[in-house]
């Protein structure tokens, strides 16, 4: 039973590491277009949520399980920590990637303010109409 898990357990960390390299190849710039990038990076980190909550399902039954595994389980954990720590580094690249696409968006939006702020203090100030002024006193 243990092994059965574990094997599980390992197709599922197999596709997270699928979608981790997706995501660790999404660049900041890739995020600042619009071309569909955002919508993506949000459906692989939906899917990544999915295998997450799957894989805490196995780990509670395999706390479960009563028992000493059996020695065919060291090979599969060791396989299990490789594919973790390929996930941990691409995770680290696309928290980059989003971190500098933020910061981009950020002075993007600065200096579309900044303009609008500009384009205000010099453009025209509504409707100016001449006046006459008409002194009743003469």
């Amino acid at each position: 039973m243990h092994v059965e898990l574990y094997k599980q357990k390992l197709a599922l960390f197999r596709k997270l590491a699928e979608i981790s390299e997706k995501l660790a190849d999404f660049s900041a710039d890739d995020l600042m277009a619009e071309n569909g990038a955002l919508a993506d990076l949000e459906a692989f980190l939906e899917k990544r949520d999915g295998l997450i909550e799957k894989i805490d399902a196995l780990d509670k039954q395999l706390v479960g399980l009563a028992g000493e595994p059996s020695r065919a389980v060291k090979p599969l954990k060791g396989s299990l920590v490789k594919i973790a720590e390929d996930i941990r580094k691409n995770d680290a690249k696309a928290e980059l990637s989003v971190k500098d696409g933020l910061k981009q968006l950020r002075r993007q939006r600065r200096k579309i303010q900044e303009g609008k702020q500009s384009s205000r203090a010099y453009g025209p100030r509504g409707d100016v109409h001449e006046g006459v002024f008409v002194d009743k006193r003469r």
